[in-house]
């Protein structure tokens, strides 16, 4: 579809931007990555609870593990020579936080790094076949978006010394 987006699609569009903001927001030295990505995930919970597909809080949201059914992904990962940096070479496995995915990199920032920050909300029918039955789904607002296809938007930052600088500011994004 050309054009202005539904309400569903600018009410998606906005809470995936408001994700970034927050996730950026976050990103500085010494915070952990999965700190970034749980920001980025509770912004998402209310979008889904304001969107009618989840009901309840986002913290309780972000532990089950519900927000991952539609944000299945982590919030980013590093840039370096090639576009998805490995990052630092460890033999610490750590365990996902509860309700959040594997990240690929589970770091504290540092200055210097460069990172994208990626958040998305996606309707996959894959994801939501295997957790049909969840009570903190509302199935039959899930059964209405089932097109609905997803959002993700990408910013690149760079971690300073206590901030961070957004790369990617002056690429133009689509108003909602």
């Amino acid at each position: 579809m050309c054009g202005a987006f539904t309400p569903e699609q600018a009410l998606v569009y906005e809470t995936v931007r408001q994700a970034g903001e927050v996730a950026i927001a976050s990103s500085r030295p010494g915070v952990e990555w999965r700190d970034v990505h749980r920001a980025a995930a509770l912004v998402v919970a209310d979008g889904l609870v304001e969107l009618g597909v989840l009901r309840g809080c986002g913290e309780s949201l972000v532990e089950s593990g519900a927000v991952t059914l539609f944000f299945p992904h982590g919030v980013g990962h590093m840039v370096g020579l090639g576009v998805r940096h490995a990052g630092p070479a460890s033999d610490e496995r750590r365990e996902p936080a509860p309700g959040q995915p594997r990240l690929r990199v589970d770091i504290p920032l540092a200055p210097r790094q460069a990172w994208t920050v990626e958040p998305g909300v996606y309707f996959v029918p894959a994801l939501l076949a295997r957790a049909r039955g969840r009570d903190d789904v509302v199935w039959e607002r899930v059964d209405q978006l089932r097109g609905f296809g997803g959002v993700r938007l990408e910013q690149n930052v760079l971690i300073g010394d206590d901030d961070c600088e957004v790369l990617t500011a002056a690429v133009p994004v689509a108003p909602a």
